[in-house]
């Protein structure tokens, strides 16, 4: 049985530029695979693996741009392999739906206008609903780390990083692989782990219940529940109490200046 667990990384100013820089790279690895992936599909051959990504990705970019090794390979592999099952997605359960839905519904709404401009020619399957699209500097920056990561109450150790404070304590124990987020600003790790299955035992058996009229309600088991009875009779009997409690106590205030008032006596009562 496995768990996830998430909770916001404490940074400094130089942990958090690192933060960004592999986000930047796991960014650049998507646009830069499925620039490539396009134009595969253009010329009518098949989707790229993962694999072969990464092959062309050592071979072209990481030689023209050096700032690659200066972050964990994991972050554009990762990168390359989610480009991989975006496409998978879009093939089996996207691209179906939109073959069934009118033109008007088919493509992005932003893409149908530049199209009835003219600035767009053509419409084709990259322009459709669910297809995976660039992304942007700021908007959903995430990547991911795998290695030996250790756990130590507030503390979390992540390879490139080292050690780093964490607003939550948690197990200490060893994980394989992390995901670090930004939202409005901060940054999130994620990760999943390992945990033995709680069995939960009912100890009553299950009943089921039958609301009625005649009974408030009837379980399976044979057990009844009355209706309540009315309570308007009942506060009609309460106010005639109280009022003839009220009325039979001489040495209430009331009944004490209605008393003087007909003798022809003035007298102001306070209380206490």
């Amino acid at each position: 049985m496995y768990k996830g667990f998430q909770t916001e990384l404490v940074l400094n100013n130089v942990e958090a530029s690192y933060c960004a820089q592999h986000a930047g790279t796991a960014r650049h690895a998507w646009n830069w695979g499925l620039g490539l992936t396009i134009e595969k599909l253009r010329e009518g051959e098949h989707v790229p693996t993962a694999i072969d990504l990464h092959k062309l990705l050592v071979r072209d970019v990481k030689t023209e741009n050096e700032w690659y090794y200066d972050v964990s390979k994991c972050s554009p592999q990762q990168a390359l392999r989610d480009l991989k099952q975006a496409f998978k997605r879009f093939w089996k359960q996207e691209h179906p739906k939109n073959l069934k839905r009118p033109f008007n519904e088919r493509y992005h709404k932003r893409l149908l206008k530049q199209y009835k401009k003219g600035e767009i020619k053509t419409l084709g399957f990259e322009h459709e609903k669910g297809f995976p699209q660039f992304k942007k500097k700021n908007v959903n920056d995430a990547f991911y780390l795998e290695g030996k990561i250790l756990v130590e109450g507030n503390k979390i150790k992540l390879p490139k990083f080292g050690w780093i404070k964490t607003y939550e304590r948690c197990t200490n124990r060893e994980l394989k692989n992390v995901r670090i987020t930004r939202r409005a600003g901060r940054w999130f790790i994620a990760y999943k782990y390992e945990c033995e299955e709680i069995k939960y035992t009912n100890r009553k058996p299950n009943v089921g219940a039958d609301v009625g009229i005649k009974t408030l309600a009837t379980l399976s088991d044979g057990t009844t529940f009355e209706n309540p009875k009315d309570t308007n009779q009942l506060w009609f009997v309460q106010e005639i109490c109280q009022d003839s409690f009220v009325h039979s106590c001489d040495l209430s205030i009331g009944h004490s200046r209605m008393f003087y008032a007909q003798e022809g006596y003035c007298i102001n009562f306070q209380n206490g």
